[in-house]
């Protein structure tokens, strides 16, 4: 009874920290979300809106906070899947363990669909922000190569962007040139947010290539209990049959030993009346 006690506790406990998983990953998928809007906005506006990229930035750290504690935490649930996989020494894997292997499989497929979600929006918008760069070099009449514009932008040497037939002190100029720099600072952040999940996502995509097979089982694993109860059905029913057979058998005993009986005690009466006599 400890026994049992102990581990419906344990699955209690496990299955609360996949729950909590899954409640950060869609999390992560909130935060997307409204980075999809902010993104949009910035790209939309003349004028960088300093409240929205400050809270595009805490929302981009917490998205990389959130995908690692999750990411931790299911290392840590795989390596005590494996410890106890290691123990089984009769081949039999408890169907709690099965359990628990398919969880969290299907949780860490979860996290890599979110930090996929993620990492493409940083894409999208850092294709979008390059957009944006050439165009304005475009209305600023620049005459660059997108080779060149991409060596001065690394380099940081905006004011290379323009050529001498521009004046830079132009107010024109002095906006694109503005225009150019914030955009490139964009990039910078952009880049540095995809490399650092970089290492994460590729840990995680490695992680879900060895566990496919787990979530390619589930459906097989369904119809075989399907299977099972199928036949647990058929079996129910033979016993019924088994046991109506039974009664009908120990009803027939019964009667012929009533009737025995009786004439038993019929004979018993005869002799003796007939003695008497």
């Amino acid at each position: 009874m400890e026994v049992e006690d102990e581990q419906y506790g344990y699955m209690d406990h496990f299955f609360r920290e996949v729950e909590s998983n899954r409640s950060l990953i869609a999390n992560i998928q909130e935060h997307v979300k409204v980075m999809r809007t902010l993104h949009s906005a910035l790209l939309s506006s003349p004028r960088q809106d300093e409240n929205m990229k400050l809270e595009l930035d805490a929302r981009t750290e917490t998205v990389k906070k959130i995908a690692k504690k999750v990411s931790n935490s299911l290392k840590q649930l795989e390596r005590s899947i494996k410890n106890e996989e290691d123990e089984i020494e009769d081949g039999r894997i408890p169907a709690s363990l099965r359990i628990r292997k398919t969880q969290q499989s299907t949780t860490l497929h979860l996290l890599v669909e979110a930090i996929t979600e993620f990492n493409q929006e940083q894409l999208d918008y850092k294709e979008k922000c390059e957009e944006r760069i050439q165009r304005v070099v475009s209305i600023a009449k620049a005459e660059i190569s997108d080779e060149k514009l991409e060596e001065l932008l690394e380099q940081g040497n905006y004011a290379s962007i323009f050529n001498a037939d521009i004046v830079t002190e132009t107010l024109e100029a002095r906006k694109a040139l503005e225009d150019v720099q914030i955009r490139h600072q964009e990039l910078l952040k952009l880049e540095k947010n995809i490399t650092e999940l970089r290492d994460l996502f590729v840990e995680m995509a490695l992680l879900v290539e060895q566990q496919g097979d787990i979530i390619n089982s589930i459906e097989h694993h369904v119809m075989e209990a399907g299977e099972a109860v199928e036949v647990a059905r058929v079996q129910t029913k033979k016993a019924i049959v088994y046991q109506k057979k039974a009664r009908m058998k120990k009803l027939i005993f019964l009667s012929c030993l009533g009737v025995f009986s009786l004439l038993l005690l019929c004979f018993i009466y005869s002799t003796i009346f007939s003695s008497k006599k």
